[in-house]
């Protein structure tokens, strides 16, 4: 799933500039249906990596360290090729949930503190995404808005004491 998200990312960039800046939601509208709709599962995904570093970091039996090796690399090669091609001056925040925000309400793999600006927009609750008017919504910037969901976990797992001596730095 990272490959093939990367993989495609990168031969975007390749195509649509050499060297220049492509606005974010032209290059995101570009991606196939099926890297598309990698970007919710992603950021999901990170939400939960965020909750359970930890957990994962001390699992050091040799088939995990494998596991470990593997997937750390491929996140942190995603990370590196979504920051290049969408650069964090440039993504957007949305103050409403998109759909699967509303639906992980109360999951309790991601609940916790730090996953709460997902549904919260400090004490008040975000606005559900089917509430907001069709006109004001923009699908690609929804896209591009997972992408920073994306990125942001990323780079606090990669400055998290425990996820970047064990996992990051361990294994890349």
């Amino acid at each position: 799933m990272l490959e093939q998200l990367s993989t495609e990312l990168d031969d975007l960039m390749m195509n649509n500039h050499a060297g220049q800046l492509v606005e974010a939601n032209a290059l995101v509208s570009q991606l196939s249906p099926n890297a598309a709709s990698l970007l919710p599962l992603l950021r999901i995904y990170s939400s939960w990596l965020r909750k359970n570093v930890a957990m994962i970091a001390n699992l050091t039996d040799e088939a995990s360290t494998g596991l470990h090796r593997n997937f750390w690399s491929a996140y942190a090669r995603s990370l590196s090729v979504m920051a290049e091609a969408f650069p964090a001056d440039f993504l957007p925040s949305l103050p409403y949930m998109l759909e699967e925000d509303v639906d992980t309400i109360g999951f309790q793999p991601i609940h916790c503190g730090a996953n709460q600006s997902i549904w919260y927009d400090g004490d008040k609750i975000r606005t559900p995404w089917h509430e907001i008017q069709a006109a004001e919504r923009v699908i690609s910037t929804e896209m591009v808005f997972r992408i920073r969901g994306f990125l942001v976990t990323g780079l606090e797992l990669a400055f998290n004491q425990v996820c970047s001596s064990v996992i990051f730095w361990g294994y890349c």
